[in-house]
């Protein structure tokens, strides 16, 4: 929806629209569009009045749902405005960063996302750039995928039948829906292309450059849930939107026995630690009649339990190689915590 004329668009009223249903109450937001005479008076400062001057505007405070992105972005819009007219085509070089720091707090890495966007003139030279952070789903693939997926997602959002599966399959779809949603409500014409990193393309480069500021210091962009027009439902887990596909999430949520390789894993190490491995003294408790008193087939002299199968002499060389291997990957694992001593 575009609107050349916003001189009728005295305000937009945020009602909030609230239903009750046991245990649970869901608020939704609801823009109320009034044309009002040139001589009512509107107070300025009412609870629950957004005094709203332009369509563009509207959309920020609707689409982004903290304060600081909201100011960000406006004063990056009446900027852009001082810059072009409505109709002029403008090139825009994006980029993403990824960056793991150490928390002391949680003694752990967390990651930090980090994007940017530059605006160049005829003479190469940056006229205008954001950037901002990430913090609930951050990857190394996070904004250029967002990226790949807005013209793959909006042609096969065309046939309804496959709406939820497209969007459940996505990653990052709160974004896409968000942009899609914006793009078509302003009817702009967008054409993305894709630049290959460090190939001395100055937007790109500068991009890059805006991208790996400060991430902890950067406005956070987080997008309003009323936002999510082509999902009738959104997935929470531990207070967070899950902006992945959902099945893989799933599976990483916890050890639960999702695969068959996971499930044998979990089996050995269950019977492994109640004594119930299948030794020939075990079987012997099951079927006595076909172990009779068999001892250790390596060594032909011991009854095989657990703890014989770690003292047995026959098995003494495994036992090294396993204790050796272990060693190593210990050794590498100290190795490759040290080589990130930068974040420490």
């Amino acid at each position: 929806m575009t609107m050349e004329n916003h001189s009728d668009l005295a305000c937009i009223n945020r009602i909030s629209n609230c239903k009750n249903i046991p245990n649970t109450k869901s608020i939704k937001d609801v823009l109320e569009i009034r044309n009002c005479p040139e001589k009512q008076y509107i107070p300025k400062r009412i609870p629950g009045l957004i005094q709203i001057h332009d369509y563009d505007t509207a959309l920020i405070q609707n689409t982004l749902s903290n304060k600081e992105a909201v100011i960000q972005h406006t004063l990056i819009l009446h900027h852009l405005r001082s810059l072009f007219n409505s109709t002029d085509m403008i090139n825009i070089y994006t980029d993403g960063s990824l960056t793991t720091q150490f928390n002391a707090n949680l003694n752990t890495f967390t990651k930090h996302m980090g994007t940017g966007w530059v605006i160049l003139n005829d003479k190469e030279e940056v006229i205008l750039e954001c950037s901002s952070s990430i913090t609930e789903w951050p990857s190394s693939t996070h904004s250029q995928a967002a990226i790949d997926s807005i013209n793959h997602t909006r042609i096969n959002l065309t046939n309804g039948k496959n709406r939820i599966r497209v969007w459940c399959k996505s990653n990052n779809h709160s974004i896409v829906s968000s942009i899609i949603n914006l793009v078509d409500s302003k009817h702009l014409e967008l054409k993305l292309t894709k630049v290959k990193g460090h190939s001395g393309v100055k937007g790109n480069e500068e991009a890059d450059r805006v991208a790996k500021n400060d991430t902890e210091r950067l406005t956070c962009i987080t997008i309003n849930d009323s936002q999510q027009k082509d999902l009738k439902y959104n997935i929470y887990w531990d207070g967070k939107r899950v902006d992945r596909h959902i099945r893989k999430f799933i599976d990483n949520i916890c050890l639960n026995c999702t695969t068959s390789t996971i499930n044998d894993r979990f089996i050995k190490h269950l019977k492994l630690t109640n004594n119930l491995l299948p030794t020939l003294e075990i079987m012997k408790e099951r079927r006595y009649d076909l172990y009779g008193n068999v001892k250790c087939r390596m060594c032909l002299e011991e009854n095989e339990d657990n703890d014989h199968i770690i003292y047995c002499q026959q098995l003494r060389d495994k036992w090294l190689m396993v204790a050796n291997n272990t060693m190593h990957k210990c050794d590498q694992m100290l190795k490759d915590l040290l080589s990130q001593e930068k974040y420490l």
